[in-house]
């Protein structure tokens, strides 16, 4: 713990992270596996290397953050030279090798712990044979997604603790990185950095063909999602339903607060009637004070009270 609170740093630098370009399961709606990009994953990976060869020398930056820096006459401090600073991190499946392929770095550095979560039994089935062969876990796997465990395989927590070297070492960094991963991959990578909860991060939109741009402010990161042709899309039957089930989580969210400020309301409306009440309420009459009779006549009871013979 000391050694890891010992490499945090806000110093100027950029984390990228990426999915693959569109595979081949992506298309037939397939779980995990290895299969190859296809020819629109191919053109992502172009467009890709591309883009970060063209908007280096900017640090990868908004039109807005570089407006900024103008308007202060400030130096860019994220900018960067790709072949001399850049590294690019992938898992060692070919979908995400394949997408770097141009990407011209200082190093390419394969990582197994930066692998698809492991889907044991259900590796390669479609989602619709993973529906209709494994009904139960299927429904367990939608009421919570972030700690059921495909069977033989991990959960998102799972993800979660197996990421932490690599969360460890790109806290370390001090050069730009690119993350070429897997969906539940960068959804753990992606909640760690911007405080998300881990029950959330499956619900947590990762479109394909899309750069998701991480820079380091002293009040958090700032984030810049940049899509990038083609454009293919990332609503599967698989992840309608991811959809589906988010939907209902926010509309159960939002009825739980709904009722928690009408229960506040009521307690404060009774509260307001009860101080109305008493505030209108008559005082009651002050006692009369007693006559010198009326207390000779009492203390004469009491005499002959304690006088009489039991």
């Amino acid at each position: 713990l000391v050694s890891f609170c010992m490499n945090i740093h806000t110093e100027p630098r950029v984390i990228v992270l990426v999915r693959h370009g569109q595979s081949e399961f992506n298309i037939q709606d397939r779980i995990g596996g290895d299969p190859k990009i296809t020819e629109a994953g191919h053109q992502f990976a172009d467009n890709l290397a591309k883009y970060i060869a063209e908007n280096a020398k900017n640090g990868l930056q908004s039109a807005e953050v570089l407006s900024e820096l103008e308007e202060n006459k400030r130096d860019n401090p994220y900018a960067f030279n790709p072949v001399e600073d850049l590294h690019v991190w992938t898992s060692n499946l070919r979908r995400t090798i394949q997408t770097v392929r141009n990407i011209e770095c200082r190093a390419k550095v394969p990582w197994v712990a930066l692998a698809e979560i492991d889907a044991g039994i259900c590796e390669c089935m479609t989602y619709k044979e993973f529906k209709e062969n494994l009904a139960v876990q299927y429904m367990k796997r939608q009421r919570s997604k972030a700690t059921w465990r495909y069977p033989g395989g991990e959960s998102y927590l799972d993800v979660k603790k197996r990421l932490e070297p690599v969360i460890f070492e790109l806290e370390r960094q001090r050069k730009p990185v690119v993350v070429c991963a897997h969906r539940a991959v960068l959804r753990c990578l992606y909640s760690y950095f911007v405080g998300i909860s881990i029950s959330r991060a499956p619900f947590l939109p990762f479109p394909l063909h899309t750069a998701l741009v991480l820079t380091p402010t002293s009040s958090g990161w700032r984030e810049e999602r940049v899509p990038l042709e083609p454009n293919v899309g990332d609503l599967g039957a698989h992840e309608q339903d991811v959809q589906a089930a988010a939907a209902k989580i926010r509309k159960q969210q939002a009825k739980r607060r709904r009722l928690a400020q009408e229960a506040k309301d009521q307690r404060q409306l009774e509260r307001e009637q009860l101080a109305a009440s008493i505030a209108t309420s008559p005082a009651p009459a002050p006692a009369t004070p007693a006559t010198a009779s009326e207390m000779a006549l009492a203390d004469a009871a009491a005499v002959t009270s304690a006088t009489a013979p039991p």
